[in-house]
């Protein structure tokens, strides 16, 4: 989180110095799913959402468990406040 919040004000310095619009721009994050603690994973979500991110992925790795996606889109998407 510190990195992510780091670039942003990297990104927002070198935007200000060119005259770019910020908001123009979708700032993007990779979340690592932990298929044993959604709680973990959707907290995780919601830090990045917090600090600016507009562009989510949420990484799956192998071996993927029965069900996986429709449960992120069930127990985990709805709660993202954003």
């Amino acid at each position: 989180m510190e990195t992510f919040t780091h670039k942003i004000g990297v990104l927002r310095e070198h935007c200000a110095a060119v005259g770019r619009d910020m908001t123009q721009i979708e700032l993007s994050v990779q979340v690592l799913v932990n298929y044993d603690d959604f709680d973990a994973t959707m907290q995780a979500v919601q830090g990045y959402v917090d600090a600016g991110a507009t562009h989510l992925i949420l990484n799956l790795r192998y071996p993927y468990p029965q069900g996986i996606v429709a449960r992120l889109a069930e127990e985990v998407v709805p709660r993202i406040r954003g």
